[in-house]
């Protein structure tokens, strides 16, 4: 909606988005970034990056279906978590401080339903 608003809008295209699809192997916790840096095969980091992606669709699925309307506090805080992680493994980027967006999905843990209130979470 800003987009007529700009002063260069095409700056953001030809410097910046090529930026976000680039992958570094330093200081990238991503799939690809990982992989990369430790030499893992293509077919490996593909397979893992389309892993957490069906992990993903198939949580936001079942958060929508069951807790959107039951609990909109818990649905939004969760699917949004879901949504973060799923985006920082997946794409080109992660950096270690955008763990900090996590804040709010990590206060879940006083909803009686969160998902973090196991140990398998607090292991992850």
């Amino acid at each position: 909606a800003a987009w007529p608003l700009v002063a260069d809008p095409m700056n953001f295209v030809k410097r910046t988005l090529p930026y976000i699809f680039s992958t570094r192997d330093y200081f990238n916790s991503s799939v690809l970034g990982n992989g990369t840096y430790y030499g893992l095969p293509t077919w490996l980091i593909i397979t893992l990056r389309l892993g957490f992606v069906v992990l993903a669709v198939i949580s936001l699925w079942l958060l929508n279906r069951y807790y959107r309307t039951r609990d909109p506090l818990f649905w939004m805080l969760t699917s949004s978590g879901v949504l973060l992680i799923a985006s920082w493994l997946c794409l080109s980027l992660a950096q270690g401080y955008y763990s900090m967006m996590l804040f709010p999905f990590l206060m879940t843990v006083v909803l009686p339903n969160s998902v973090l209130r196991n140990w398998p979470a607090w292991l992850a």
